[in-house]
């Protein structure tokens, strides 16, 4: 559907804006390794678990601000429905895999997860539709990618095959590597 999904963003934007200045706690935690007499080599050591995370959750916000900010600027409105969902789903399965996280800052309650579970499921059904146009638009030839799915003609499974004859392991019934080490431990009694 073309649904606006750009207020969804922006809460996203702001879920992961939050994330990233409660999970700077990071900064609090060093402090007070410094405070209580650790050097500071020793303060950072001891608190890397929170500098990872404040880390990472920075990295994913400037990832879905950015990718919210280009979508500010002029393109179709068709292209501009397709990334909406692209961004909406990344950053909705972004907090689904770091849930904890977003849990235990407050920024998410558990009742929401339910939600986002629901409408990732939504977004996957409305993108599937697109998928092929979506890979396609990074021009990589399927030669390339040695990809036996990614053709327009859904004949997958002939292609398959087709390609399982052709591999170099299969040029044999059965391979040299059999008879040499495989057969023989087959054979003897242990």
């Amino acid at each position: 559907t073309a649904r606006d999904h750009s207020n969804e963003q922006k809460c996203l934007s702001e879920h992961f804006s939050f994330s990233c200045l409660q999970l700077a706690s990071a900064s609090r935690e060093l402090s007070s390794q410094i405070s209580r007499g650790l050097s500071h080599p020793e303060a950072w050591n001891s608190s890397h678990p929170w500098l990872i995370r404040a880390a990472k959750a920075h990295g994913e916000y400037l990832i879905v601000r950015g990718f919210a900010d280009i979508l500010n600027k002029p393109m179709s409105s068709s292209l501009k429905i397709v990334l909406h969902k692209e961004v909406l789903l990344y950053a909705l399965w972004r907090i689904e895999e770091c849930s904890g996280d977003f849990l235990e800052t407050n920024t998410l309650i558990p009742s929401t997860l339910q939600d986002i579970h629901s409408l990732v499921s939504e977004l996957l059904t409305e993108l599937r539709p697109e998928a092929v146009r979506l890979v396609d638009s990074f021009a990589h030839h399927d030669l390339i990618l040695r990809s036996t799915l990614g053709c327009y003609d859904g004949d997958v499974y002939r292609r398959l095959f087709e390609w399982a004859k052709k591999a170099p392991l299969n040029k044999q019934e059965v391979t040299d590597g059999y008879h040499k080490y495989l057969r023989p431990l087959l054979k003897a009694k242990l």
